[in-house]
């Protein structure tokens, strides 16, 4: 089916899944090592494509700190 390149974010204790070829696709993981199998089980699910089929490369975005008195 395909080989798409997700985008990872840390957020509150949870990585934040987001894929840039689908923008209707996003999911979340506990772990880093879940962010995988999670990302294409979701796209699995929006293209009703076996999972199988689905190749993942994940990158994961750094937000640079934000001082607490700015937030």
């Amino acid at each position: 089916m395909g080989a798409y390149e997700v985008t990872v974010e840390q957020k509150r204790g949870i990585w934040l899944i987001c894929v840039p070829e689908i923008p209707e696709v996003r999911t979340q993981a506990r772990r880093l090592t879940d962010v995988a199998e999670n990302a294409r089980e979701a796209i699995a699910v929006w293209l009703n494509a076996p999972y199988e089929d689905i190749d993942v490369s994940a990158s994961i975005v750094v937000s640079p700190r934000v001082p607490a008195a700015l937030e």
